[in-house]
């Protein structure tokens, strides 16, 4: 496991205590620039004919596994994909190398920002991640997602308290 963010500036996820009273966040997984074992994303879906219901399976991992974790305390915060709350979890896929023909595990790095209503940036973070070693492709990158999820889940328990 490699939280490139944390290891390098732990200073960053205590900003995340400024969510410390926010007990619903909205989340999206965006794909849009992503290469996925050497592909971009459009040559990648067309090739995976379920990745309409992969995607909605990634969302659910990656939420569930956040929601796991931060979802303790006096303040739990939870995810949800609607789009009305006051801040955003954007993650944005770099990039993913899943173990399908290795016995690596997934491999998988986001940018993950954090913004409000207007759009503004408030956090962001780089982090990589490690997880899955069997199924398929997307089951795989769920792997990889779920990972983060739970990674991200860890850093609001940790550091999203009241003060």
């Amino acid at each position: 496991m490699n939280i490139f963010a944390q290891v390098q500036n732990k200073n960053n996820w205590k900003t995340l205590s400024r969510f410390a009273k926010e007990e619903v966040l909205s989340f999206s997984i965006d794909f849009t620039n992503s290469l996925i074992n050497g592909f971009e994303v459009d040559e990648f879906i067309a090739q995976e004919s379920d990745w309409a219901e992969g995607v909605n399976d990634m969302n659910t991992r990656f939420s569930t596994a956040f929601n796991r974790e931060a979802y303790r305390g006096t303040y739990p915060h939870r995810l949800t994909a609607k789009k009305d709350k006051n801040y955003t979890i954007n993650v944005q896929v770099q990039q993913v190398q899943t173990s399908l023909f290795t016995k690596k595990r997934t491999w998988i790095s986001v940018n993950i920002t954090i913004t409000d209503n207007n759009g503004d940036i408030l956090f962001s973070t780089y982090i990589e991640e490690s997880n899955g070693v069997f199924g398929t492709n997307l089951n795989l990158i769920g792997d990889a997602l779920e990972a983060v999820g739970s990674r991200l889940g860890k850093m609001f328990f940790t550091f999203a308290v009241e003060v």
